[in-house]
């Protein structure tokens, strides 16, 4: 009897765990199950791109794809508009403008991270940059213009 009593107090607690992992991020979504939509939103604008994962967030979409093997993160609105695209860019890639510019208006500060987000508007870089204890992110455009 009790080994039947722990075996209940054991499925109860892992249900919650499943479930968990399960609808993570508010759902993921298969490729199988991925909207027709999505696919004809992201190929409109990256025409040789793969997608490789669909999660559903709070407010939007946001979906990995490979493109001309670049991974890029796809962010749509609820309606498959397209909001955004991030790409992780390697600070010694980022155009001499930036670098330039960020040295020069944060001396003694340190790039962290920086990604190239594309928009239905332009582009621009967003840089994370460290000093210390401290962060801050940037954004600049190619041509070293803070935004």
């Amino acid at each position: 009897m009790r080994n039947l009593f722990v075996a209940a107090i054991m499925i109860a607690m892992s249900i919650p765990m499943i479930a968990c992992e399960k609808y993570d991020d508010f759902g993921s979504m298969s490729l199988a199950q991925s909207s027709p939509k999505i696919n004809t939103t992201v190929v409109s604008i990256y025409p040789n791109a793969r997608v490789v994962d669909i999660d559903r967030e709070l407010r939007t979409y946001e979906v990995e794809i490979i493109d001309n093997g670049v991974k890029r993160e796809v962010i749509l609105d609820l309606s498959f508009g397209w909001i955004r695209t991030e790409t992780e860019v390697r600070h010694v890639d980022l155009p001499e403008a930036v670098t330039s510019r960020i040295a020069t208006k944060y001396a003694g500060w340190r790039i962290d991270d920086a990604k190239l987000i594309d928009t239905p508007d332009g582009s621009h870089y967003r840089i994370e940059i460290e000093k210390n204890d401290r962060d801050r992110t940037v954004k600049i455009t190619a041509a070293g213009e803070i935004i």
